[in-house]
């Protein structure tokens, strides 16, 4: 009777030794499965930290430093003349990606026709004014898609945009250096009356 009883609490102990081991080894594999995927979990927080880009407009020509070719600068494209920072998705949009003839340009042609041939990709403005309806709401559709997944960055500006956008900036620069002009003017007389004021307040020598 006893003897049954010990080997009844034998058993249990083993079962119980069994699990034990099992559980610790399963914590184990556990551990070291996450250490082993921490490098790469390191990478993509490092690339979702990356600083968004500053909002901006651009040209066509402008447009072109974003194709991705410098692994220092963002990738852009423009949809219905918006332009949205990609590089969250490079491995689509950067090189060698699927869409990589996109990047630097502007897609609204090519997102209309589902085409990837260079002949939808243009390097100068376009305003794709021939498009179908049917055309439009597909680009439509795209461009919901960018303005969810990823950060609108600025316009594609026309030609005629671009011209004001210079005439502007040359404005401004001519405002600047009068301003400039004007600022120095008031110093230099600034200066003069208070050397004259010194001499008018200056003590004279006495007679003797």
């Amino acid at each position: 009777m006893v003897f049954d009883i010990l080997s009844d609490v034998w058993e249990s102990l083993t079962v119980f030794n069994a699990f034990i081991s099992l559980l610790c080894f399963y914590f184990l594999i556990r551990l070291f499965s996450s250490r082993g995927k921490t490098p790469q979990v390191a990478t993509q927080q490092q690339e979702e930290e990356k600083p968004r880009m500053p909002p901006r407009d651009f040209t066509n020509e402008e447009l072109l430093e974003f194709n991705g070719s410098d692994p220092e600068k963002p990738i852009c494209l423009a949809v219905r003349g918006k332009v949205f920072d990609v590089t969250r998705g490079k491995d689509f949009y950067g090189p060698g990606g699927v869409y990589g003839v996109f990047a630097g340009h502007d897609a609204t042609r090519g997102l209309a026709n589902w085409s990837t041939d260079e002949s939808d990709i243009k390097d100068t403005y376009d305003n794709c004014s021939d498009l179908t309806p049917v055309q439009w709401m597909e680009v439509r559709d795209w461009e919901g898609h960018f303005m969810s997944k990823y950060d609108y960055v600025g316009k594609l500006l026309t030609p005629e945009q671009a011209a004001e956008r210079t005439t502007d900036d040359a404005s401004l620069k001519e405002r600047k250096e009068l301003f400039d002009k004007v600022q120095s003017l008031v110093k230099q007389a600034d200066e003069e009356a208070m050397k004259q004021l010194e001499n008018e307040t200056k003590p004279k020598d006495k007679d003797t």
